[in-house]
């Protein structure tokens, strides 16, 4: 019963990590919760912001492991 209490509260701590967009401009989108695990949700939530400027969204690389994701709005 124990290890099952544990499991559920650490599927629920995982499940609330969706990603977020924390700033935006025409030209660039913070993502916050962006990990390892939600990489394709994180870039679909920035090109859905880029693609309002008829943009598409570019990964800026980053090596720390912050859980921000910065992405450029370029130019179709």
């Amino acid at each position: 019963m124990k290890k099952f209490l544990i499991s559920l509260a650490l599927i629920g701590t995982v499940a609330g990590c969706t990603p977020v967009i924390s700033g935006k401009s025409p030209a660039q989108v913070i993502v916050n919760n962006c990990l390892l695990s939600n990489q394709a949700e994180a870039l679909a939530l920035a090109q859905k912001h880029c693609e309002g400027y008829n943009k598409n969204a570019v990964k800026q690389p980053d090596d720390r492991p912050d859980g921000l994701c910065s992405y450029e709005c370029k130019n179709k």
